[in-house]
């Protein structure tokens, strides 16, 4: 038994905004599978037989057809510039957590993340 998969390609351009989501259809997947049908021990008798494999057995090709639909969601992540604006923020929060501690004669503060 031997299983042949064709693919087909989809390409498409999409414009999200952030947590909007999107399905693409319309690709299809081809199973192919043949395998041998007849009357047992007969039907797999070697073709040197008196060719009793060919009377008795003949080979069974079926194609089965799967669309794949793909579902998409966009998470957008924040960029470079606002990642270092946030750390900037957390430094500065850092340094002026310092500064009360200083003056209240606090020992350790955790910032939560």
């Amino acid at each position: 038994m031997q299983t042949i998969i064709n693919k087909t390609i989809a390409t498409t351009k999409l414009l999200l905004l952030d947590g909007e989501e999107v399905a693409i259809g319309g690709l299809f997947v081809n199973n192919n599978s043949t395998s041998r049908r007849g009357i047992p021990f007969l039907k797999d008798l070697p073709w040197w037989v008196f060719g009793l494999r060919y009377i008795f057995g003949y080979d069974q090709v079926t194609v089965s057809t799967q669309e794949v639909i793909m579902l998409i969601k966009v998470n957008i992540l924040p960029t470079l510039k606002e990642r270092i604006e946030l750390k900037k923020m957390k430094r500065r929060l850092r340094k002026s957590g310092r500064n009360v501690q200083m003056r209240l004669g606090i020992t350790q503060i955790k910032l939560i993340r």
